[in-house]
């Protein structure tokens, strides 16, 4: 497979990357000889430097025999410009990614997908939706759906006494899994033997909506969010508190606070059940002002990081339980725990997340990467052609690094366990370390 990176920032060098490890021929692109030197030096890609939208620059990145451009510079224009030259030079599935919503609102010709783009990716909305899905589900740092939202993963900082130290084998957790244990930098497969540390982030895979036990680990009880509190009404804030408008039938209270006057009368005439507050949502005097230590979770979504978590700092020196913060940069993650926040969101690896899956389409149904893409969980389908097939999963030889966590049979999902054999088309869910997807695919036949 050959694909064409257009970009070489952080989702370029990400997409670049994880192709690169598939064993596809990849060609990187970008005006910037600079920005190509990481790219160049760290993977095993081909660089060019030159404008990525030009027929010329196309054609020198061999766009005729592509599979795949993906087009993600800081230009709308330019990523537009470029996979409609793309689709009109050759015949590779193109992706763009576009920012201003002016571009992809509903009714407008991208969305249509008039102009010949396979897939427009609008990084704010994704942010958007992930935070919003934080939301719903209390107390976890991380959530994700498969298998047709049958199957749930959320991840959970473990703080409580109850289970710290203890065996994963003494912990019953209903129809649930504990996948893995992310402890510093490493990330352990667990086995029934292992145990549970303060300060672990527990992976946990099972039917959607049955997590009441795994909520221990969190130290507290699950409880509804009621009023939440969004720092910042650019694209992510705004896309935040619309997707939480629906809320107030549930009694959900919405605050927003913007700094620009022009931004928050927008807001204002666009969110008629939110209550939008003008001023620095920074400034510890304005929040405690506005009764913040009474939200239930407040959203850090300026387009600064450092305010991001400067408001994160405050919100919890208010006693607000919940803080959720969008990052531009993954290395500030480390930081953000580091002082208190409850959960980063990186719209640079959504997207990346985002193109994987459509790269991946017809072997895989979804790809999540947890971890700052340092793990996956993966939905796919079984193959005939597994090795897998017809064998006791105990003595099938399953790759080192991964877990298969549920397995969807028709309308019934389960916990495999040792002596549950596959069939062809199974639908599995499987939580996977970075490295391990090669032999995974393998085992599966995909």
């Amino acid at each position: 497979m050959r694909a064409i990176v257009i970009g070489a920032g952080v989702v370029g060098f990400h997409v670049a990357r994880q192709l690169a490890e598939e064993a596809c021929d990849v060609v990187m692109v970008d005006v910037c000889e600079e920005s190509l030197k990481p790219a160049h030096e760290l993977l095993d890609v081909m660089t060019i430097v030159g404008n990525g939208a030009a027929p010329q620059v196309l054609e020198e990145a061999g766009v005729r025999d592509a599979d795949l451009v993906v087009a993600v510079t800081e230009r709308d224009e330019v990523n537009i410009l470029a996979c409609l030259t793309a689709k009109h030079i050759g015949r590779p599935t193109t992706v763009a990614r576009v920012r201003n919503p002016e571009y992809t609102d509903q009714g407008r010709a991208l969305v249509h997908n008039q102009l010949g783009i396979d897939l427009i990716i609008n990084p704010e909305l994704l942010a958007a939706t992930y935070i919003a899905r934080l939301l719903r589900v209390p107390t976890a740092i991380e959530v994700g759906y498969f298998a047709g939202g049958k199957v749930q993963m959320i991840g959970l900082r473990c703080t409580s006494p109850l289970v710290t130290g203890k065996a994963l084998k003494d912990l019953d957790l209903g129809n649930s899994l504990i996948v893995a244990l992310a402890r510093g930098e490493e990330i352990l497969i667990p086995d029934g033997d292992s145990r549970i540390e303060q300060g672990d982030l527990v992976y946990v895979i099972g039917k959607t909506g049955n997590f009441e036990r795994s909520i221990l680990f969190a130290g507290r009880e699950h409880s509804q969010l009621r009023t939440i509190t969004i720092v910042g009404g650019g694209e992510t804030g705004y896309e935040v508190a619309r997707a939480l408008s629906d809320g107030r039938r549930h009694g959900i209270s919405l605050k927003v606070i913007e700094k620009h006057p022009a931004r928050a009368q927008w807001l204002a005439e666009r969110l008629p059940h939110a209550l939008i507050i003008h001023g620095d949502g920074s400034g510890f005097d304005l929040l405690e002002a506005e009764h913040i230590q009474g939200s239930d979770a407040l959203v850090a979504a300026t387009g600064q990081d450092e305010t991001n978590m400067l408001v994160a700092m405050v919100a919890k020196r208010l006693n607000v339980q919940e803080t959720i913060i969008r990052l531009d940069r993954e290395e500030y993650a480390g930081i953000s725990e580091a002082i208190g926040v409850h959960a980063t969101i990186v719209p640079r690896l959504l997207t990346a997340s985002t193109i994987m899956k459509l790269l991946r389409k017809g072997k895989i149904h979804d790809i999540a990467f947890v971890q700052q893409g340092r793990a996956e969980v993966l939905d796919a389908i079984v193959s005939s052609g597994s090795p897998l097939v017809g064998q006791a999963l105990a003595g099938a030889g399953f790759p080192g690094g991964a877990i298969i966590a549920m397995l969807v049979r028709g309308e019934s999902a389960i916990i495999p366990q040792g002596a549950t054999k596959l069939q062809a088309g199974d639908r599995v869910v499987v939580f996977a370390v970075h490295g391990a997807l090669p032999a995974l695919e393998k085992a599966l036949g995909l």
